[in-house]
């Protein structure tokens, strides 16, 4: 007779559908719950990339700075005394590439002609990975650019970006970049730079003596620590349109290398985002931004590097859908967007690091 009991312990039983997809909800529910912090894990090695980043391109300041005992120039329009004509300048990354193991590079550059005349193409497409912040999805891009005025074969001339610009204060852009009819205006507007980087040159049709002295230690009143010297931009936050026409890594211009502090970090989250800047573009295009959780990376003039967070003390905004200029700042109308801020207006702190002589007392709690 067959044993009935060693019959049954043969039989193998399976998985029930129930406890299928008990599993399988319990493998979804660990995914979800890891899946963010790998995530957080990964932008965590971006933001240390980025600030790694930033503290090379401080040190590389420094050493220009003991060689040259001043700041790179920001932007540089020289104007020929009496006349209009003038030329793009070199930004200030292009300036420290000697110091960045960058010396061929810069050697390949003709400062004397306009930085997007054809002697400087090579410039103009290097791509520089040391200026692109691991978290900016756009900035690698390669934009194909027309050509014609190098005399290259339209469509075929590439065109690099950064991610980073030196602080030029809390205006929105340096002087000189349409023909002003004013000297007086010109001068004032040279006078209210109060960044580290600074726009240098003659105006058009002006014959006499005007112009801005370099920046040095000396003049950095406020202190090292109490003053920034580079920051990152977002790109990739840009739209369409601006993000083929900005950020340009070689060139020294409001928008390209020189951001400003009159909107706070990530304008974009805290006011109107189309906000009056030169060319009545998105205030993203010369403002502080990133996509760091929270705010974003600085490097000081003493070389320390820190996160500004989002919620940084700010001067405060009218409000007004489009225009939103700050309370006691106006524009007087001309082209070339002189601002007049009224006696008595409250900087914030952001403001306040934007400045190398600003005279203010700033915590080190305060950022």
């Amino acid at each position: 007779m067959r044993n009935v009991s060693s019959v049954r312990g043969t039989i193998r039983r399976g998985f029930t559908l129930i406890e299928l997809l008990v599993v399988i909800a319990i493998i979804a529910v660990l995914i979800a719950l890891l899946l963010p912090a790998v995530q957080a894990a990964r932008e965590a090695a971006r933001r240390i990339q980025c600030t790694n980043n930033l503290k090379q391109m401080a040190l590389a300041l420094h050493n220009y700075l003991d060689g040259n005992l001043c700041l790179p120039m920001g932007a540089f329009r020289q104007y020929a005394r009496g006349t209009s004509s003038a030329y793009e300048s070199a930004s200030l990354f292009v300036t420290l590439q000697p110091y960045t193991e960058g010396s061929p590079l810069y050697n390949a550059v003709n400062f004397s002609v306009n930085i997007f005349n054809n002697e400087n193409t090579t410039v103009m497409g290097t791509a520089i990975s040391t200026i692109w912040c691991p978290s900016d999805g756009t900035v690698q891009q390669v934009e194909l650019l027309d050509g014609a005025a190098q005399g290259i074969e339209p469509g075929t001339l590439p065109i690099r970006f950064t991610s980073y610009a030196g602080c030029s204060g809390y205006w929105f852009h340096e002087p000189g970049t349409k023909v002003l009819a004013s000297p007086t205006i010109f001068q004032t507007e040279l006078t209210n730079q109060y960044g580290a980087f600074v726009y240098m040159g003659y105006p058009p049709n002006f014959t006499s003596g005007i112009g801005r002295n370099v920046v040095t230690l000396a003049s950095v009143t406020d202190g090292t620590s109490n003053s920034l010297a580079i920051g990152e931009w977002n790109h990739s936050k840009l739209n369409t349109n601006d993000a083929s026409f900005w950020h340009y890594w070689f060139h020294g211009a409001a928008g390209d290398t020189l951001l400003s502090a009159m909107y706070p970090p990530n304008p974009d989250k805290k006011v109107v985002n189309s906000l009056p800047n030169r060319t009545g573009g998105d205030s993203s295009i010369s403002s502080a931004s990133s996509n760091h959780p929270g705010g974003v990376n600085f490097a000081f003039l003493d070389g320390s590097v820190h996160f500004l967070k989002d919620t940084i003390n700010t001067w405060q905004y009218t409000g007004t859908p489009g225009s939103q200029l700050p309370i006691g700042v106006t524009n007087t109308g001309d082209p070339n967007y002189q601002w007049i801020m009224a006696p008595g207006t409250r900087l914030g702190t952001f403001q306040q690091l934007s400045t190398i002589a600003g005279g203010e007392v700033i915590s080190a709690d305060a950022f």
